[in-house]
């Protein structure tokens, strides 16, 4: 036979903080950094350039070279709004910033 104990009010609190645990911890990894700028248009073979007002979140250098993934946003020459991760590879740099003028993204999709 089975014998089946009650939950006390510690007892569920515990198991439901233990069943949340993966995503407390997904949640808790910070946002990538990134820009949004008005135009954002392709800049030949995998690299974007953002241009106008463009302004960097998350923690994306000002200017300089980008290392490390970012995201670029801004509205296509068709007019939608468009966003492209960019990344680094090998130790080189993922692009360039000369915020608010531009943004240069390489090895983006």
């Amino acid at each position: 036979m089975i014998r089946r104990l009650p939950l006390t009010g510690l007892t569920l609190a515990a198991a439901v903080v233990a069943g949340a645990g993966p995503a407390i911890a997904s949640a808790a990894q910070p946002p990538a950094p990134g820009y949004r700028c008005h135009v954002l248009h392709p800049h030949g073979d995998g690299a974007w350039m953002g241009r106008g007002n463009c302004l960097p979140f998350h923690g994306a250098p000002h200017r300089g070279p980008i290392f490390g993934t970012f995201t670029l946003t801004g509205h296509s020459p068709e007019g939608a709004e468009k966003t492209v991760t960019c990344r680094a590879h090998e130790g080189q740099h993922s692009g360039f910033a000369e915020v608010p003028v531009w943004v240069r993204g390489f090895r983006c999709d």
